[in-house]
């Protein structure tokens, strides 16, 4: 009887309209597993996820933490596009862990691929090297046709802004029908007049009228009118850039937003809707009521001031959207394009911390087995040269005594030496006090039993893990954000989120933020004043999630 090799089978697809659906990928595999003595014993599948996206294809990072332990001996998959789009060096992450474990990869179309063996790694290395090729001509290519007719005045893709429709033959911008025009127009001379964003958002949604994506209005979508250039009949591009197979594209595919200098705006490509000075009247309000705006809600948000956006580094304020306690990325706010909008809920975003903070650092450190280790740690550092410390301690000792002399000696002499000759001796009287002073300060604090010391930690760490038990006790119910926002700011200097923008569907066209991890960077000297320079390497957090002590890692 054969023996059948356990193996995984993994399913990927980019969009519905790619060749080869998941149905058709899942019958091939089976059928070439029952070909080849395969035993699946667990599927994975990617679906509507690009083969160079693999920090979105979550299924595919199982199988390879799966594969890595031994669970199966096989992958098998259609062809190795399904696998992976990846380059050399990013394939090199996946399959290492694979081959360490001697798990191999079999396709439908192409055959085995054994790690170990350096004929299929050749192989596989140069159809990889091609398959990212491909990738970079492609992305050159639609870029270069983009930029070609985006400089001739033409909408390349995505919705046109409001109050205007693009011309089917052309693919210009046209002015949309005249009651759109007018309510555009209106917005600028409402806000100019003296309207806040709120109220001309309100304004719109009372008359029912929806943005270009069919939504009710925001204040955020009623800035995106107001900064927009376009309205003047300008065509603007490159302001971003998202592909990660061009050179000025960031490698992990993520958006960058380019500064104005970089962008490519060209005059009458269109009919202006707005006259330039309105337009400027509008952005001269802006620049006023942002001079106006206090900080009147500060403290109604207890992240605000500590919370900082992981992809630009700038603040995330705290607002309300639709009822919902929310920080956004202020980069975003401004309207300036420097970020994507990156919001995370206030509940989310507190229960995390504070559950990291517990588990990442109260828990993995501060447990009784930890704080044995801990208290052990510090008491072999404070121990250790106790020999040199105690020559050290000698010298100290004689060196007051020569220091004690030499003052009782210069004040012996000031008594009878010349009035002219006074100052420069009573000059050299405080420099020798000096430093008798700082000999002194250093041998008492060498003279502190070790012992002491380390019941200071321990002291330390119970003041730590009552201020978070006061903490977590605190948001349990309706709690008073500046009370929070005070006790927070007693310990954490800077909460660094990852977000990243999914789509909620496959078209693409609607985004939700999804918080994938983070930094917490914790002020250590406001209440534990730690004096042990190791003690960071006796506790180093994992996962998506850090812990920051003094700025170490």
């Amino acid at each position: 009887m054969v023996k059948l090799v356990k193996a995984a089978a993994y399913v990927r697809m980019s969009s519905d309209q790619q060749e080869g659906s998941p149905e058709q990928q899942r019958e091939a595999i089976k059928q070439h597993a029952e070909n080849h003595n395969y035993r699946i014993v667990q599927w994975y599948e990617d679906l509507g996820i690009s083969g160079d996206a693999t920090t979105k294809r979550t299924d595919f990072q199982k199988m390879i933490a799966d594969g890595s332990v031994g669970d199966f001996g096989a992958i098998v998959c259609w062809d190795q596009d399904r696998f992976g789009r990846f380059d050399l060096v990013e394939a090199g992450r996946w399959i290492y862990p694979l081959q360490q474990s001697g798990v191999i990869l079999d396709t439908v179309t192409g055959g085995k691929t054994d790690w170990n063996n350096l004929v299929d790694q050749l192989t596989y290395m140069a159809k990889q090297m091609g398959k990212a090729g491909y990738l970079r001509d492609l992305s050159a290519n639609v870029k270069r046709g983009q930029t070609k007719a985006q400089d001739a005045g033409k909408w390349v893709t995505g919705f046109p802004p409001f109050g205007y429709a693009v011309d089917p033959e052309t693919r210009r911008l046209v002015p949309a029908d005249a009651k759109t025009v007018r309510t555009l127009q209106q917005i600028f001379e409402r806000y100019a007049a003296g309207d806040s964003l709120k109220q001309v958002a309100a304004w719109l949604n009372e008359l029912g009228i929806l943005t270009t994506r069919g939504n009710k209005w925001q204040q955020r979508a009623v800035t995106n009118v107001l900064n927009n250039e376009r309205y003047l009949g300008y065509s603007i591009h490159n302001q971003s850039t998202q592909s990660k197979y061009l050179p000025d594209a960031a490698t992990n595919g993520k958006r960058i937003f380019k500064p104005r200098k970089e962008w490519t705006i060209i005059p009458n490509t269109h009919e202006a809707l707005i006259s330039r000075e309105l337009f400027d009247v509008v952005q001269s309000e802006k620049v006023k009521k942002q001079k106006h705006t206090g900080p009147n809600s500060k403290n109604q948000y207890p992240l605000t001031q500590l919370l900082y956006c992981g992809s630009c580094g700038e603040k995330m304020s705290g607002t309300s959207i639709r009822g919902v306690r929310q920080y956004i990325c202020s980069t975003y706010n401004k309207g300036t394009g420097g970020c994507d909008r990156r919001t995370v809920k206030e509940p989310e975003i507190l229960t995390t911390v504070l559950k990291q903070i517990r588990t990442q650092l109260i828990d993995r450190c501060f447990g009784k087995a930890e704080r044995k280790k801990l208290r052990e740690e510090i008491r072999k550092l404070l121990t250790d040269g106790s020999e040199d410390q105690e020559r050290q301690r000698e010298h100290d000792a004689k060196s007051l005594q020569e220091l004690d002399a030499q003052i009782e000696k210069a004040v012996t002499s000031m008594i009878a030496t010349s009035e002219d000759l006074r100052p420069l001796v009573e000059k050299r009287v405080r420099e020798l006090q000096d430093q008798r002073d700082a000999i002194a300060h250093k041998a008492t604090k060498r003279a502190a039993p070790p012992i002491n010391q380390v019941d200071r930690i321990d002291a330390k760490i119970d003041a730590a893990m009552n201020w978070l038990d006061k903490l977590e006790t605190l948001v349990q119910a309706n709690y008073n954000p500046e009370e929070v926002k005070r006790l927070l700011a007693q310990l954490v200097d800077r909460v660094e989120v990852d977000i990243d923008r999914v789509p909620e569907s496959e078209t693409g066209k609607r985004y939700t933020s999804v918080m994938t991890g983070g930094r917490i960077y914790f002020a250590t000297e406001k209440l534990f004043g730690w004096s042990i320079p190791d003690f960071v390497k006796l506790c180093r957090p994992s996962g998506r999630w850090w812990i920051a002590v003094r700025g170490k890692w």
